[in-house]
């Protein structure tokens, strides 16, 4: 069986639990979503309307804090996702929302539509083919675009012994920093935004003690974040 097809079949078994199973609502899930919001825009300034794509976008976690952070711009938002029943999870959470929503593996992209900014957040070390998915997002881009890559850092020791123990996290160890801004500047892309995000914690006194900002100004420590996160553009 593919990689897409376990893919598949393990999220469209877990659709209707995933949000209890799975915790994405704590504070660092919400810095992950707002800093990838800032990557974005700083990469694609000044539009007045923006067509945006999310490639795995699940049950619309991210979706919906991307979307309300940013109520103040004008937003068309494209969700993708393999699993059928993981978008009828995210049409109930986004209901309010301007979103279309398209069934589709990454590695071609099922729309004739082309986009200002498509990102991806933990999710392409899911993806078959991480190149062949940076491919299809650059040809779906339009010129000026961004792509923008969150994904988990493989030698961070939680993280490695996830990847590690479970077969459908493996790919975390191709999907790496390293791997994936070679493909995006290989892809014709031009790298704007490397860098880590280490883990922030919810109540402020533990963030006085952890200062995950801080941490991210020395490289020396960037094994021990969380994940990182990329920005690359497509020429004009």
């Amino acid at each position: 069986m593919s990689a897409r097809q376990d893919n598949l079949d393990h999220y469209e078994t877990i659709a209707d639990h995933f949000d209890e199973t799975y915790n994405r609502e704590n504070s660092n899930h919400l810095y992950k979503i707002d800093q990838i919001s800032k990557v974005m825009f700083d990469s694609v300034p000044g539009l007045e309307r923006y067509a945006i794509m999310e490639l795995g976008g699940g049950t619309g976690i991210h979706a919906y804090h991307f979307l309300e952070a940013n109520a103040h711009r004008n937003i068309h938002y494209t969700l993708s996702d393999i699993s059928p029943k993981m978008l009828e999870k995210a049409k109930i959470r986004l209901a309010r929302f301007n979103v279309d929503y398209v069934v589709s593996a990454a590695e071609d992209i099922a729309t004739d539509k082309t986009f200002d900014a498509i990102f991806c957040s933990g999710a392409m070390h899911h993806f078959e083919d991480a190149r062949a998915s940076i491919e299809s997002m650059r040809d779906h881009l339009r010129p000026g675009g961004a792509i923008v890559v969150c994904e988990p850092i493989v030698w961070n020791p939680v993280n490695f012994i996830k990847a590690a123990k479970d077969r459908l996290e493996w790919s975390q160890f191709t999907a790496t920093r390293s791997n994936v801004a070679r493909m995006l500047q290989e892809s014709g892309m031009s790298l704007k935004v490397n860098r880590v995000l280490h883990w922030r914690a919810g109540p402020e006194f533990v963030r006085t003690l952890w200062p995950f900002e801080k941490l991210e100004a020395y490289p020396l420590l960037d094994m021990a974040a969380v994940m990182y996160l990329q920005a690359a553009t497509k020429p004009q």
